[in-house]
């Protein structure tokens, strides 16, 4: 069995568990991604090529990359003006990375672009891209959104886009 295999232009490699390589397209805003990493999984850990819904669905992914980045920066700004209070009740030292905003543009320059995944579509699901961000506001646990099409589905801590 081979130890490659791409999707679209972007080789992969096995890791034991997923397919793995380095995502070599701007998206999420930034025109460069070195270091962020393109997981996607397959049936049951098996060493299989991507299959064409996860093509088809990273594909359309790219395409519809700003609408998609937009709908991010929304639920990133609804989830950080929900965690703030959180935070200043924790202290000054929890609160310093986490200024008040009021747009959610101002998240752009607070959230990098870390890795995404791919999910499989077991039993027929809709495939789902799971984004991890490193964020200011808390650089040991990063920020996450999983994606079904245009749809952001779940907005969390970075462990929520490990699908």
């Amino acid at each position: 069995m081979s130890n490659s295999a791409q999707l679209d232009q972007i080789p992969l490699r096995w890791d034991e568990f997923q397919w793995c390589g380095d995502l070599n397209i701007p998206l999420m805003g930034q025109a460069t991604n070195p270091g962020v990493e393109l997981c996607v999984n397959t049936k049951d850990e098996e060493q299989i090529p991507p299959c064409e819904e996860q093509v088809t669905a990273w594909r359309r992914f790219v395409e519809r990359d700003a609408p998609i980045y937009s709908a991010i920066l929304e639920a990133g700004f609804s989830f950080y003006t929900r965690m703030r209070p959180q935070y200043a009740n924790a202290g000054e030292a929890w609160i310093k990375n986490m200024p008040e905003i009021t747009d959610p543009s101002q998240l752009k320059s607070m959230i990098r672009l870390s890795s995404l995944t791919v999910t499989w579509p077991y039993d027929g699901n809709p495939i789902q891209i799971g984004i991890s961000f490193g964020c200011d506001w808390d650089r040991e646990h990063g920020f996450g959104v999983v994606v079904e099409g245009d749809k952001v589905l779940n907005v969390g801590s970075a462990d929520c886009a490990i699908l």
